[in-house]
């Protein structure tokens, strides 16, 4: 019989999206679609933002997209 120990939920500190949901991942993955705040790969930078916002404000993401629509035309 073999025991090791569980490896923490994002052993590398990565800061992709796919290292902020539980392994396995939930049905769906996410809860909310994630607002993208900021690149995925700021490593070393103490003050670097989080990545993403997980559980963004209601609004937010319709916003988003109302602005993008906005500048296209």
């Amino acid at each position: 019989m073999f025991w090791r120990e569980r490896a923490a939920a994002n052993p590398w500190r990565s800061r992709g999206l796919e290292w902020q949901i539980p392994s396995p991942p939930p049905p769906g993955n996410f809860t909310h679609v994630p607002v993208v705040l900021s690149a995925p790969y700021l490593y070393g930078f103490k003050d670097a933002p989080p990545v993403a916002d997980l559980n963004p404000p209601v609004g937010v993401l319709s916003a988003a997209v109302a602005a993008a629509e906005e500048a296209k035309a």
